[in-house]
């Protein structure tokens, strides 16, 4: 499994959701929690969007 850091410790301290997803995306990947933070911080990511690239 190939997953960014920001990923890895969002997994195990549940904290800083936004910094995990702006890691992750930075990193081109959208990661499991990327539906959580979609319902958290609806203004900053649409829900429809399923590449990394169009998160930018």
């Amino acid at each position: 499994m190939n997953l960014p850091v920001s990923d890895i410790v969002y997994r195990v301290f549940k904290e800083n959701l936004w910094m995990a997803m702006v890691g992750a995306v930075s990193d081109w990947t959208l990661p499991e929690f990327s539906s959580g933070f979609c319902r958290e911080y609806p203004d900053l990511l649409d829900p429809s969007i399923k590449e990394p690239g169009k998160a930018c």
